[in-house]
């Protein structure tokens, strides 16, 4: 799965599910309501199905790796907890209970698919998540869940209803990440095989929470982000921000096999997909404009010339580059998009110290 999934891939990486990130692969879980019992608050037999994206011959069948524990009205554990494991070689889990509530915590165990490095992870991760079975007929288990889960509860705790306090967690993750609160839908219904503005925000931070780190460095992580946005919904720690950051820079030159990577695992899986394009969310974090390192002729030379070669910062993309976000004083230019070249339409003395490219993702 792609970190960040439970259900189609562990949600990004969650369960060896299909593509997603780890948590990359979503890890799918489905309620469906059947025969009205009336026996609670919930009044229904809930029928749980997890579709993970994993293959069966890379677990134990046997080996519990869904559990479901029902929530009473102040959201503690009633005791009622039901488990489920991997049937076949689909990925798929069944969990079957009765429940006299609406609120469930959701736990996923298992191996995923890392999506940037395109083979399943070596050891298994634990993801969780909240949910409202009155409100939701599919469940998905993925690292935003997982992030917000604390977060929630603190927020119940203070006063707010499930709902607000789940989209207020949500906003809260997102912001950590330089995301901009938007009406995505909740976290546990996102899903990296689609596409969709909040399956591209969920895959962008599944990848960089993932991006070179070890299943026991992504576990470290996932738990120091989630106990610092606890407290007050606001990522505090500069440490914890600058691995954020440190993934981010590790994801950029390889989004474009990241995609590919999930589209061909999900292919392998003979499942479909829609993998959205999530460069513009996991590149967020990066507020600084990026700068030219170097140039022929070099900055701030005063000669007549043909064309100019830059060399910037960072990766740029071609197509933003042009006349309009870099300037050379004194000179028109034709940008070559294939190359890094700047080519003049007529010779000309130039002056590139107050040439300032634009910020590009």
């Amino acid at each position: 799965m792609a970190a960040g999934h439970f259900t189609g891939i562990f949600a990004e990486r969650d369960i060896p599910a299909p593509v997603g990130t780890v948590f990359d692969a979503p890890v799918f879980a489905t309620f469906d309501l059947e025969d009205p019992l009336d026996t609670g608050p919930a009044g229904g037999k809930i029928v749980v199905e997890f579709s993970t994206g994993a293959q069966a011959a890379d677990l134990e069948p046997a080996m519990p790796l869904i559990t479901v524990r029902e929530l009473d009205a102040g959201f503690l554990p009633t005791g009622r907890t039901f488990t489920g494991s991997i049937e076949g070689n689909t990925g798929r889990f069944t969990v079957r209970g009765i429940f006299s509530y609406p609120f469930v915590e959701l736990s996923a165990n298992g191996f995923y698919f890392n999506e940037i490095a395109d083979t399943l992870s070596a050891a298994q991760i634990n993801l969780l998540a909240l949910a409202d079975l009155s409100d939701s007929t599919t469940v998905n288990i993925n690292l935003l869940t997982h992030l917000e889960r604390p977060r929630v509860f603190a927020l119940i705790d203070s006063g707010l209803s499930f709902s607000a306090a789940k989209a207020q967690a949500q906003g809260e993750v997102l912001s950590a990440f330089n995301i901009a609160a938007s009406a995505i839908g909740s976290s546990e219904s996102l899903d990296i095989s689609q596409a969709g503005e909040g399956n591209a925000i969920l895959l962008a931070i599944s990848v960089i929470l993932q991006a070179n780190r070890s299943e026991a460095q992504l576990t470290e992580l996932l738990s120091t982000l989630s106990s610092d946005l606890r407290t007050d919904g606001v990522l505090n720690s500069a440490a914890t921000r600058q691995k954020l950051i440190d993934g981010m820079e590790y994801v950029k030159p390889r989004r474009v096999a990241i995609r590919a990577n999930i589209l061909a695992r999900y292919a392998e899986l003979g499942a479909p997909a829609d993998v959205p394009d999530f460069a513009a969310y996991a590149f967020a974090l990066d507020t600084a404009a990026p700068s030219v390192s170097s140039s022929v002729p070099a900055a701030g030379a005063n000669q007549e010339i043909d064309a100019v070669t830059l060399a910037f910062s960072e990766l740029m993309e071609h197509d933003t580059l042009d006349s309009s976000t870099v300037q050379l004083l004194n000179a028109h230019l034709i940008v070559q998009k294939q190359t890094t070249t700047f080519v003049l339409a007529r010779p000309a003395v130039w002056d590139f110290t107050q040439a300032e490219p634009a910020r590009t993702v």
